[in-house]
């Protein structure tokens, strides 16, 4: 983005046209506080926000229009690098995010960016220059669609025709070898059994790639609603909440059981794979514009964080009153309580603790971290030693609990 593109941007942003899968829905204000009025008839903005005459007037943004703005680098960066020609806050980023936003929701407020020059995965993944890539990809693409968190990652444009965005990460200095933990989870869960999008991890181990799932095979927006936004949380409190209300906004927005059992499972390999950061915007139901087919979306943003030091011990939401991680047991009672029988929930827990230990032994990316296999395990034994079922052992070619 080149500073001829910036030069002609509004100081502030006001004003907001929103969209729902390119459909004006309403009109999003801040003055002495933020405005939501829907237009007659228009299609609903959020699970949590039916249509209503009167407008939505809160002190602070919306949680449904904040879910998808960055945070911690790349605001930092966008803030930086537009300082000089804009007053960023949210709205504006809500403004320069227009379609490209996560999700079926689209803003806008007049400003018209040119499009980044689409790259291919194979450049990204196999990428061989002097210089590291992520910052010329950040340069190009800072302003491609936005992504909340905390982890350095940009939204990237795929050359192939038809093929859908990608989101890149890579690490920094405190959480080295993110890419490698998070591949490395992530395939674990795809063995597990659960929906997992598609992943990459570059040759240097420097970027890890996700594909969007935010669109379907035609290329239509899906809608994608976190669970912080689902209880009216923001960004900030996303550490405030229980497991147990994990699984009954699930039930409260599908009315399936089926897939409260889904949202068990993920809640389980989370505390299994000894992930202590699955709070309440790593959980997200998607859905149809008319609000229909209402269920969890693929899993994202896994990883082993036991193993670095910076972190504590501890899970991102309570279960059972407590953040400690639970044993097969508590586990158990927890999805009890959810309504799924103790045989269904202890067969759920049994499968992933032999699925795991399998899946590390027959994957190279993970020896490309030192420890993480045997973090990985050790944990899991913790949590499964209380049962009758045989723990991990390293000289085991199967790697089963049998």
């Amino acid at each position: 983005m080149t500073t001829d593109n910036l030069a002609g941007l509004p100081a502030q942003i006001k004003r907001i046209t929103v969209n729902v899968a390119r459909q004006q829905v309403g009109l999003l204000t801040h003055s002495s506080h933020f405005s939501f009025l829907y237009s007659q008839d228009a299609m609903a903005v959020s699970l949590t926000m039916p249509n209503q005459p009167d407008p939505y007037n809160r002190g602070a943004l919306h949680p449904v229009f904040t879910q998808n703005l960055p945070e911690g680098y790349l605001r930092r960066y966008i803030s930086e690098k537009l300082r000089r020609h804009a007053e960023i806050d949210d709205m504006y980023l809500l403004a320069l995010m227009g379609t490209k936003g996560i999700g079926h929701l689209s803003y806008d407020a007049g400003i018209h960016l040119p499009a980044a020059e689409p790259v291919a995965i194979e450049d990204i993944l196999h990428w061989s220059g002097r210089e590291k890539l992520f910052p010329q990809l950040l340069e190009r693409y800072y302003l491609n669609g936005m992504a909340s968190g905390v982890q350095p990652k940009v939204v990237i444009s795929r050359s192939a025709i038809l093929q859908k965005d990608v989101i890149v990460k890579t690490f920094d200095e405190e959480f080295p070898l993110l890419t490698v933990n998070e591949y490395v989870c992530m395939k674990c869960a795809e063995h597990c059994g659960l929906n997992t999008p598609k992943i990459w991890l570059s040759d240097d181990l420097q970027h890890y790639v996700v594909e969007r799932f935010d669109t379907d095979e035609l290329g239509n927006k899906i809608g994608i609603e976190d669970f912080a936004t689902l209880m009216g949380r923001t960004g900030d409190q996303k550490y405030q909440g229980t497991y147990e209300n994990v699984l009954k906004v699930v039930k409260l927005n599908t009315g399936s059981m089926e897939q409260v059992e889904e949202a068990f499972k993920l809640v389980a390999f989370n505390c299994l794979i000894g992930n202590g950061d699955a709070h309440l915007k790593n959980f997200s139901l998607q859905y149809l514009p008319d609000l229909t087919r209402i269920e969890l979306s693929p899993v994202y943003d896994v990883t082993h964080t036991l193993i670095y030091p910076t972190i504590d011990n501890d899970m991102a939401l309570k279960m059972r009153k407590s953040k400690a991680f639970p044993s097969r047991h508590e586990l158990v009672e927890f999805a009890y309580t959810a309504g799924i029988s103790r045989s269904a929930a202890g067969k759920i827990v049994d499968r992933m603790a032999e699925c795991i230990p399998v899946s590390l032994s027959n994957m190279e990316e993970v020896s490309a971290m030192d420890g993480l296999r045997g973090s990985i395990e050790a944990h899991l034994n913790n949590v499964m030693k209380t049962t009758g079922i045989q723990p991990v052992f390293r000289h085991d070619k199967k790697k089963k609990y049998e």
